[in-house]
């Protein structure tokens, strides 16, 4: 499944990239996006959390980077990553994890709401009803700023590609 969502990710990209970097709309979304995606790594690298998740997630243990989450990503979400510059990976980094994961953590930009608003307990405890509020806050306006985007995407290859194709998002 992550696969063929992955194949229509690269494919939109090859056919309207060119289109799509020439959209000032999309442009600007994009950047709002970015900002808020640089606002919740920098809390999230503030308060510890990057670091105990590549930890946990480059363990042998449970992680929320479980395999099949990627599995959740679809191919406008994959898209946006595309029009980020990020290569998709094609394998997984840690066989059992999320194809997604690697070394320094989450190999994507833009990121499935999951992957950005879950506290395991752990992390829940260490920041506090205060700072998971905090980051809950931070969240929300990366998300809001994804779901822009991933909307103005979705209206223009769905007129340029027809309702059909867009119909199978």
């Amino acid at each position: 499944m992550v696969d063929e969502e992955i194949a229509e990710a690269t494919r939109y990209y090859g056919k309207h990239g060119a289109a799509l970097a020439a959209d000032e709309t999309l442009t600007r979304l994009l950047g709002t996006y970015q900002a808020a995606i640089g606002k919740t790594n920098a809390f999230m690298r503030e308060a510890g959390i990057h670091r105990s998740c590549v930890r946990c997630a480059s363990g042998s243990g449970g992680s929320c980077c479980f395999e099949g989450v990627e599995a959740w990503y679809d191919r406008y979400l994959l898209l946006i990553n595309l029009l980020l510059g990020v290569e998709i990976p094609e394998v997984g980094a840690y066989p059992g994890h999320c194809r997604f994961v690697g070394g320094g953590g989450c190999r994507l930009i833009a990121r499935y709401a999951f992957c950005v608003s879950y506290l395991c307990p752990m992390l829940r405890e260490v920041l506090g009803p205060g700072g998971c509020c905090a980051l809950s806050s931070i969240v929300g306006e990366e998300l809001a700023s994804g779901i822009k985007v991933e909307h103005h995407l979705f209206k223009r290859i769905a007129r340029t590609e027809g309702a059909v194709t867009a119909s199978k998002a």
